[in-house]
């Protein structure tokens, strides 16, 4: 019996152990592209300003169609709550722009325009954040003026 139990529970850390290794190795850009291309999907208006009126998105494995003024700029907010860089994946080329809660620019790490990962990606931007508030600008744009971002953060907990 001591035998067996020894078995189950060598396997089981086996087990579990592979499944750490697996999300470790995860491509980021990978999980982008599925949130982009399969939601769940968010309806968001971009706010006018950046102030406490600018709509939350959020890191929760969803996508959020942002909406915008056609030719204007517009405004998200996204509370971090741990230091740390997060990735803005978005399905059009639009231009992108954070800032604190003090109006202070945030200079984003890492820009492009494209994944060898994934054709739907037309926008990658990794940002790094302490805790707090931010806001996200994008735009302006003219023509279809609605797009897909999703925000993940660059290191998964375990």
């Amino acid at each position: 019996m001591r035998t067996r139990l020894a078995i189950i529970i060598a396997v089981g850390s086996l087990v579990v152990a592979g499944c750490g290794d697996e999300h470790q190795e995860e491509n980021i850009d990978e999980e982008g592209c599925e949130h982009l291309t399969q939601g769940p999907f968010v309806n968001v208006t971009a706010g006018a300003a950046l102030d406490v009126t600018a709509p939350a998105i959020a890191a929760d494995h969803k996508a959020y169609n942002v909406a915008l003024a056609d030719g204007k700029v517009g405004y998200v907010s996204f509370a971090s709550s741990k230091e740390g860089d997060i990735v803005l994946f978005l399905d059009r080329d639009v231009a992108v722009a954070v800032s604190d809660a003090k109006s202070t620019a945030v200079a984003i790490e890492e820009s492009s325009k494209s994944s060898a990962a994934c054709k739907d990606i037309a926008g990658r931007h990794v940002v790094p954040l302490g805790v707090g508030t931010y806001y996200i600008a994008f735009g302006p744009v003219t023509g279809a003026t609605a797009f897909q971002v999703v925000v993940e953060p660059l290191e998964h907990e375990d």
